[in-house]
Order: structure tokens, then C-alpha cells, then sequence
């Protein structure tokens, strides 16, 4: 009732201005074409305009069927406009319905994408870290076999350096041996001679025993911090080997997360699927049922026309049987007159 009422009113506010009740929606068809023409004109793009000229389509085909509708309800009796009425808002209600799961699963989707994102870019970090964490062990194993090298070498030295003290107290030794040699063979004048001689190679002898002794612990230094690098090694691999470890868990974690977001991105994209097709439909049986209107608008002109053609047939024939009645009665009056001048020409 509202929306005859409605109809009824705007169609007498434009027969009084002298203009038909569907001005505006041809103003708005050319505001569409005029607006489409220019994004045409800003932009060379033949997708965009492919779906430009869709949607224009879609929106002249929607305007079509609400006209229709309008037409098909101002035609229809009452009870039977209640009843379409009641049966377009069930359908609308049902296209809501449907259309707000269709939001909160794009809400979900838009959700589970940015958490996609945000798992990918911690997977790029934990990636970066793994790498500065393998470099930051290259570099520590190459800097404890710089000092590794370092120390052998200092070994091979001191070893070098023992051997040629070893070698100056085997040259000493021998000396000794010469001199306390000498000491017995010659005579006693020059003895005082040979004892400081023996004197001076034994103070050599006990410096040189120092100095071994010296570099025997040098030696001994030297192992302990070999032994103390291989331990700070084997403590740095085992700590580098857990945050591996570590990390690698992490890894596979998020790698876990990112397939479930993804098994249920599909189930959300099917789920999406299933709605739309629903929502396609319910379209159809809208369009559907628009044109079974339709069909039974085009049938009650039909019959109007036919009952027209009747009563058109019908008031042909009563023109025909007047026009026989009238010739009837020419034909009495021919007749009568006819009669008359016998009767009168006999007397």
C-alpha cells in the first residue's frame, strides 16, 4: 500500500509538471553514461572498462525489475500486493542474512592474512638470525684457529728454543768433560786456570738450566691456554648448536602456524564459495520470480485485449443486427408505400 501510495503520488507531481514519472531515472542513466565516459576518457584500461559497463548494466537490469515490480503490485489486488510484499521482504531478509556471514568471513579472512604476514616477516627475522648467528660461530671459530695457530707456533718456538739449549748444555757438558780432562793431564800451575774455567761453564750450565726451566714452563703456559681456547670452543659450538636448536623449533612452529592459517584461509574461501553461490541463488529465484510477474502482467493484458476484442466483436454485431433491423423496416415502409398506391390507383 505504502509503496502504491508512493508510486501514486510521484506519478501526479509529474503529470501536474507535465513530465513523465520516469524522467529521473533516465537523468540518472545519462548521469551513469556521462561519469562512465569520462573515467574512459582518464583512463585507457579495457578490464576497467569491461566492468564498468557491467556494473551499468547490472544497475539499468535492477532499475528494469523494480519498475516491473512496481507495475505487477500496482495491478495486483490488495491481499495479493500484502502477500508479494511479504514474500520480496522474506527474500531480503534471507539475502541479509546471508550477506552478514559473507562479511564476517571477509573480516576472518582479512584477519587470518594479516597474521600470515605477520608469521612471514617472523620467519624472516628468525631467518636473519639464524644467519648472524652462522656467522657470528664462523667468525668465532676462525678467530679461535687464528689463535690456535698463533699458540703452536709459540709451541714450535719454545720447542726450537729448548732444542738449542739442550744442545749448548751438551756443548757445555762436553766443555767440562775437556777441562776436567785437561785438569788431570796437565800441570799443577795452570790448574787455577782451568778451575775458573770450570766455574764459569758450571754458572752457564745453571743458567742454562734456568733458562730451560723458564722455557719449560712457558711450555706448560701455553698447553693451558690451548687447553682453556678448546674449551671456550667447545662451550661457544654448544651454546651457537642450542640457539640452533632453538631457533629451529621456532622455525618449524611457525611453519606449523602458517599451515593452519592456510587450511583455514581454504575452509574460509569455501565457506565463501558456498555463500555466494547461495546468494547467486536467491538472485535467480528473485529474477525468477520477477518474471513470472511479469509473464502474469503480460497474461492479465492479454486477457484485458481479448475481452476488449470481444466487446469489440460484440458491438459489431449489434451494429450489424441494428443495421439489418433498420433495413427491415425500410423494407416494410418500401412496401407499405408500394401497397398504398395500389390501393389507391385501384379506387
Amino acid at each position: 500500500m505504502y509503496i502504491q501510495t508512493y508510486f501514486k503520488s510521484s506519478t501526479k507531481h509529474h503529470n501536474q509538471q507535465k513530465q513523465p514519472p520516469l524522467l529521473l531515472l533516465v537523468h540518472l542513466l545519462l548521469i551513469l553514461l556521462l561519469l562512465l565516459l569520462l573515467l574512459l576518457q582518464q583512463q585507457q584500461n579495457i578490464l576497467l572498462l569491461l566492468l564498468l559497463l557491467l556494473l551499468l548494466l547490472l544497475l539499468l537490469l535492477f532499475l528494469l525489475l523494480l519498475l516491473l515490480l512496481i507495475l505487477v503490485i500496482l495491478q495486483l489486488q490488495q491481499q495479493q500486493q500484502q502477500l508479494l510484499l511479504l514474500l520480496l521482504l522474506q527474500l531480503l531478509l534471507l539475502l541479509l542474512l546471508l550477506l552478514l556471514p559473507l562479511l564476517l568471513l571477509l573480516l576472518l579472512l582479512q584477519l587470518l592474512l594479516l597474521l600470515l604476514l605477520l608469521l612471514l616477516l617472523l620467519l624472516l627475522l628468525l631467518l636473519l638470525l639464524l644467519l648472524l648467528l652462522l656467522l657470528l660461530l664462523l667468525l668465532l671459530l676462525l678467530l679461535l684457529l687464528l689463535l690456535l695457530l698463533l699458540l703452536l707456533l709459540l709451541l714450535l718456538l719454545l720447542l726450537q728454543l729448548l732444542l738449542l739449549l739442550l744442545l749448548l748444555l751438551l756443548l757445555l757438558l762436553l766443555l767440562l768433560l775437556l777441562l776436567l780432562l785437561l785438569l788431570l793431564l796437565r800441570r799443577r800451575r795452570r790448574r787455577r786456570l782451568l778451575l775458573l774455567l770450570l766455574l764459569l761453564l758450571l754458572l752457564l750450565l745453571l743458567l742454562l738450566l734456568l733458562l730451560l726451566l723458564l722455557l719449560l714452563l712457558l711450555l706448560l703456559l701455553l698447553l693451558l691456554l690451548l687447553l682453556l681456547l678448546l674449551l671456550l670452543l667447545l662451550r661457544l659450538l654448544l651454546l651457537l648448536l642450542l640457539l640452533l636448536l632453538l631457533l629451529l623449533l621456532l622455525l618449524l612452529l611457525l611453519l606449523l602456524l602458517l599451515l593452519l592459517l592456510l587450511i583455514l584461509l581454504l575452509l574460509l574461501l569455501l565457506l565463501l564459495l558456498l555463500l555466494l553461490l547461495l546468494l547467486l541463488l536467491l538472485l535467480l529465484l528473485l529474477l525468477l520470480l520477477l518474471l513470472l510477474l511479469l509473464l502474469l502482467l503480460l497474461l492479465l493484458l492479454l486477457l484485458l485485449l481479448l475481452l476488449l476484442l470481444l466487446l469489440l466483436l460484440l458491438l459489431l454485431l449489434l451494429l450489424l443486427l441494428l443495421l439489418l433491423l433498420l433495413l427491415l423496416l425500410l423494407l416494410l415502409l418500401l412496401l407499405n408505400l408500394v401497397l398504398m398506391h395500389f390501393v389507391t390507383t385501384s379506387f
